[in-house]
Order: C-alpha cells, then structure tokens, then sequence
C-alpha cells in the first residue's frame, strides 16, 4: 500500500493506493471513496485532511436535466447539481 496524491485547480485528495500491473500507466481508479476524517493522511500542499470523493470533479450541466420543475437538484458536501451527472471526466 502506498500513498496516493492528486492535486489540480478543483481541489485535492490524499488516500491509500494500491498499484497494479493491470491498470495503465497514468490512469487511477478511485472506488468507494471514505470521508476526509477517516484514515485519510494530510495533504503537504494544504494542510488538510486530503479531501473526499468529489474533491477533484467539476460539474456540467446538462440542460435537459433541469426540465420538469422536479426535486431534480442533489445538494451535498462539495457537490451541487443535479441528479444523474457522471462527474468522470476529470484529468488528476
């Protein structure tokens, strides 16, 4: 197990990682994401607990999900948008 670090303009996220011969140079796979407060270490460039599950995602919106005048809006810890989104098309 080693410790793994992402950093860009969205945010930071520091956790454990595990690396593989299967998955591809310069690609990471980040499953099941724990909050920042459990076993999470400091990150060096803030000083913080390094960040949760959506730290490092930004959020397009699509139109079409705003039709209907519906609930159709999540509001979380570091996330707002609505519902349905895949925020997996960030680069780390």
């Amino acid at each position: 197990t080693r410790l793994g670090r992402g950093l860009q303009r969205h945010g930071v996220v520091v956790t454990r990682a595990n690396v593989s011969r299967r998955i591809q140079p310069g690609t990471c796979m980040y499953y099941h994401a724990v909050e920042r407060t459990v076993y999470i270490p400091k990150s060096q460039e803030r000083k913080w607990r390094g960040g949760g599950h959506n730290s490092l995602t930004r959020i397009r919106i699509n139109p079409l999900f705003l039709a209907g005048g519906y609930a159709q809006f999540t509001y979380g810890w570091n996330y707002w948008g609505p519902t349905g989104i895949f925020t997996r098309d960030t680069h780390v």
